[in-house]
């Protein structure tokens, strides 16, 4: 389906109150519904290269049960230079996480417009499973999504969407933000998140649990004083439990994994609000101003 020009995310666990929102970048929300059925079935013979598994195929209990509240339309003609369609549209649905609610899950994606049933019905339709179940679910702000709630993505998606893919520590750090609604392991999660800390706020390698933390203090609290000190206890008492979880201890709690997550998130929403991800120079300058 990334052959065509546009593809269609069904967007379930929140909704939204309006028909149709055009966003930036060719990407239009609408209301549209879609209830995705699959029932299993177990072929028991291997498949040879002539012939698929031979019959009987057994149907078995339990099924696929998978309902579209809204769709995104994404036009895959605007997507940056030398960006892969099925990156480029992961890197959307993460933004919308971000931005809009981290309840928002992507379960489907369509060759056809879910909410265009004369289209729908008339063609051959691709429609494939586009995300696991989450592990971690997060609850927003809302269950129904406005236009006004829209406002943040609509005024920067084109923004971020270009500094996303200037920057690699930054793209790495929003992809962790969302890779870990997915994973199945606790310590692996922590890991990943400080990865992309790592990547932001260690420009080089020295000792990386003073540096890091100390650097991320004085990214967020600029200004100094027991604010930052603080932050920074809290920083570098975090990146023990990364040491453990990366080191094989599975003693992680699910409460260093949030502290951490929203760590991460501050960082990256400054680095949207400043429209500038740091340089060695502007950490330590901030260090020591």
């Amino acid at each position: 389906m990334f052959d065509n020009n546009k593809v269609y995310l069904g967007m379930s666990d929140v909704k939204v109150s309006f028909d149709e929102l055009v966003l930036p970048k060719g990407v239009i929300a609408r209301r549209a519904y879609a209830h995705f059925m699959s029932p299993h079935m177990v072929a028991l013979e291997s498949p040879t290269r002539e012939k698929l598994a031979p019959s009987p195929w057994k149907t078995v209990r339990g099924s696929g049960d998978k309902i579209v509240h809204w769709e995104l339309e994404v036009d895959l003609t605007q997507k940056p230079e030398g960006a892969e369609a099925d990156d480029y549209v992961k890197t959307i649905v993460s933004l919308l996480r971000l931005g809009l609610s981290p309840q928002l899950h992507c379960f489907l994606i369509s060759s056809v417009s879910f909410a265009s049933k004369a289209e729908f019905n008339d063609s051959e339709p691709e429609v494939s499973l586009w995300e696991t179940n989450r592990v971690l679910v997060l609850k927003g702000a809302y269950d129904e999504l406005s236009q006004s709630t829209f406002g943040w993505i609509a005024e920067n998606l084109e923004r971020c969407m270009d500094l996303i893919y200037k920057h690699y520590e930054l793209k790495l750090a929003v992809s962790s933000l969302d890779e870990v609604h997915f994973q199945q392991s606790l310590p692996m999660s922590l890991v990943l998140l400080w990865g992309a800390l790592e990547a932001i706020f260690t420009k080089d390698k020295a000792e990386l649990r003073f540096r890091v933390s100390v650097m991320i203090s004085s990214y967020l609290e600029p200004d100094g004083g027991d604010k930052a000190y603080l932050l920074y206890k809290k920083v570098a008492k975090l990146y023990n439990e990364r040491s453990k979880a990366a080191h094989g201890d599975n003693s992680v709690k699910q409460d260093t994994l949030l502290q951490t997550y929203e760590l991460l998130y501050k960082a990256v929403e400054k680095i949207f609000e400043q429209n500038s991800v740091p340089t060695k120079e502007s950490l330590e300058r901030s260090l020591l101003g």
